[in-house]
Formats: structure tokens, C-alpha cells, sequence
């Protein structure tokens, strides 16, 4: 395995995150590594009159969607500096295109194509003053390496998002049971009768998506293919069923006409998942929406999971707002297999962890904020 490519867009003064990156580049793990500052080169034509300033730096808050277009906020860089961002990449890349046509011509020798021993050096962060939550401390940091000296790991860190696009199937390819309206039009405003027909959790997306791409439809949606998508449900909608697998072939669709039961072994699943994340999708809707660690039960691996906490972390909040509860996984819950309904041969031959949600509160509904569930994120103990 090679190391990935990692390009750093951030202001100049973030110099801690600067810092860190650095770090990891000199210890090798970061070998590709590459820092965007375009603030650092454009004040000095920026300070100058329009017509001074040069031809790349001119019209610099001007889009490139037509005016009034939703999106142009003061936050959102304009057409000249997403151009410049594309200049700086591109001529970071041409370094090594250019060392490849080197090589292509003989001019330098090949070097052999090398691997990468995933052994990395002790986390700057993990020091005792790091603001996330312990319970995810080898999820965001992993673990010191029982073999390997000074050196860590990490673990294999398995998710799925109901979020338009993803890579590796939807959230929806690991429903065993308890979704429904996924052949909707997801800018169609759903009822509240939709959520209490006990069938399922609806496939829906919040008030300001639904109404911000509505908003781009009159300009053929600027090219946006995001989608806020989540999973939503009150009391009524009854239970949501979950299959998370843990074996190879993870990418594959669950459901075949929801023809599929879940078969538990005997074996412990604090044995194979470290760690449990479920988050609400990022919106908020008032201080009477639905609460995932007060509002909705979690049973995992069969057990019911008592232990249930918003996180605190990088990444887990929505304008401070904390969107992610990690769940904890009983000692006595086990992992499961997928077999057909009714008996038949076994679906998936591997293992994986089912997890059953449920809402409690029946004073939460569509209208003050229903239950919502969008990415879902486990750690893989291999």
C-alpha cells in the first residue's frame, strides 16, 4: 500500500495544523504532503486599486454562477481564487509529472515501486490535553503497537454515509429492515403521516437542503451533486435495523428485497469493534429536536447498549452544535451473520455487528425535529 496524497487548504496563521503536517512528512508518513495558502501571496494585489491589480486578481469576490445564485457567500472563494487554487496544485503536480517523463525517456532511472509498512510514529495530539472524547481515543489516534516497539496502528475504520456522493455504497446498503422512501423524489416535502406508518424510518433531507436545492434549480443546480440525505424517524416509525459488516466483501447491497435475517453466534463483539459512532445529519432545528443519546435506544449485537454520549472532537459539531454519540458495545453482545429469510443459504459468510435503533420519545415529530441518523462509523479490531 502506498501512502495517500494529502493536500492542506488552510489559512496561513493556522501554523499548529502547519506544524503537524510538517512533522508527519519528516517521519515519512505523510511523504506527499502539500500546504495551500493562497491568503500568503494575494493581500499585496489585493491592497491594490482593480485596475493595478494584475489580470489573475481582478473581479476577486465575482462568481462564476450567474448573480443571485444561492452559494455566493462572503466565506466561499470566487471563481479567480478557486482558479488560483487549481494553479498551485497543478504546478505542485507537474513536479513529479515531470519526473515521470524523465523516467518514461530514461533520462532518470526507475525507482522500484515500494510499499508502505503502515507502522506510524506516536500521535502529536494524543499528549493528555486533546479535546475528544477518550472513547474514541483509537479511533481518531489508534494504538500503540503490541509488536513493533515505540510504533502504532491504526485500525481499520469502517463507515457509511447516507450523504450524496460516497465511495463505497450508502448507508442504505447496510439496512437489514425499517427504511422506507427511497424511490421518492428527495425534494418532494414528506408528511408527517409518512414517519408514523410503523414501517420504517424515512430516506429524507432537512428543511434548509431541501430548500437551498430547490434554490438551484432555476440555474440547472451549478453543477452541485451533494446531497444531505438522511435517515429520519419519530416514535412510530418503529425500528431501524442495521447490519454492519466485517468482512472483505463489505460493499456489497444487504437487502434483496429485504429478504434477509440476522443470525447471532456466539461470538463476543467487543472481540472484533472497538468503537461505535452514529451521527445526525449537520442541521439545526430548535432546542426540541430529537436528542440521539436521551431519545433513542440502541440495541447492538443483540444487547442492549446503556452507555450512550454526544462526542466532543475535530469534525463532530455543526456550528458548535455536537452531532455524533458514540455507543457503547456491551460485553455480552455478538457478532451475527446474514442468512435468507425463512432459512435458505447463508448470504454473507462473514460476520458483522447488528445494531437496532430505536426512537423512545414519543413527543418527537417532524415538525420540532425528528430523529435523523446520516453516517455511521465503526473501528474494526482485525
Amino acid at each position: 500500500r502506498l501512502p495517500p496524497k494529502f493536500l492542506l487548504r488552510d489559512n496561513p496563521k493556522a501554523t499548529a495544523r502547519r506544524d503537524m503536517v510538517r512533522h508527519y512528512k519528516d517521519k515519512g508518513v505523510l511523504p506527499d504532503a502539500a500546504g495551500l495558502y493562497p491568503e500568503a501571496v494575494t493581500k499585496p494585489y489585493l491592497d491594490l486599486e482593480e485596475e493595478l491589480r494584475p489580470e489573475g486578481f481582478r473581479d476577486w469576490r465575482k462568481f462564476g454562477a450567474p448573480k443571485g445564485a444561492p452559494g455566493q457567500a462572503p466565506w466561499h472563494p470566487g471563481y479567480q481564487e478557486h482558479e488560483l487554487i487549481g494553479w498551485m496544485v497543478a504546478l505542485h503536480i507537474m513536479e513529479a509529472v515531470e519526473l515521470a517523463a524523465d523516467m518514461m525517456v530514461g533520462d532518470v532511472p526507475r525507482a522500484p515501486h515500494e510499499g508502505m509498512d503502515f507502522h506510524l510514529p506516536p500521535p502529536l495530539s494524543l499528549d493528555g490535553r486533546q479535546l475528544s472524547s477518550p472513547s474514541i481515543d483509537s479511533l481518531l489516534y489508534g494504538e500503540k503497537s503490541k509488536d513493533a516497539g515505540d510504533d502504532w496502528k491504526m485500525n481499520r475504520a469502517r463507515c457509511r454515509t447516507s450523504f450524496d456522493p460516497n465511495m463505497f455504497g450508502p448507508l442504505q446498503n447496510v439496512v437489514v429492515s425499517g427504511l422506507i422512501g427511497e424511490e421518492e423524489d428527495m425534494l418532494t416535502d414528506r408528511t408527517p403521516a409518512q414517519y408514523d406508518t410503523g414501517s420504517g424510518w424515512v430516506l429524507d433531507v432537512g428543511t434548509l437542503e431541501r430548500t437551498t436545492k430547490k434554490k438551484l434549480i432555476p440555474y440547472g443546480g451549478l453543477g452541485y451533486i451533494d446531497m444531505k440525505k438522511a435517515f429520519y424517524g419519530t416514535k412510530g416509525s418503529g425500528p431501524l435495523e442495521l447490519w454492519l459488516p466485517l468482512g472483505a466483501d463489505e460493499d456489497g447491497r444487504l437487502r434483496s428485497g429485504q429478504n434477509v435475517d440476522v443470525h447471532f453466534t456466539d461470538v463476543p463483539a467487543v472481540s472484533r469493534v472497538r468503537s461505535l459512532v452514529i451521527c445526525e445529519v449537520n442541521e439545526k432545528r430548535g432546542e426540541e429536536e430529537c436528542k440521539l443519546d436521551k431519545d433513542v435506544s440502541y440495541t447492538v449485537g443483540g444487547v442492549a447498549s446503556t452507555k450512550v454520549s454526544y462526542l466532543e472532537g475535530t469534525g463532530l459539531a455543526y456550528l458548535k452544535k455536537k452531532v455524533c454519540v458514540g455507543v457503547d458495545v456491551p460485553k455480552e453482545a455478538t457478532l451475527s451473520t446474514l442468512g435468507s429469510r425463512g432459512g435458505g443459504e447463508e448470504q454473507k459468510p462473514y460476520l458483522g455487528l447488528s445494531v437496532v435503533v430505536r426512537v423512545v420519545n414519543d413527543k418527537i415529530s417532524l415538525k420540532k425535529g425528528a430523529c435523523s441518523i446520516s453516517h455511521v462509523v465503526w473501528e474494526d479490531i482485525e
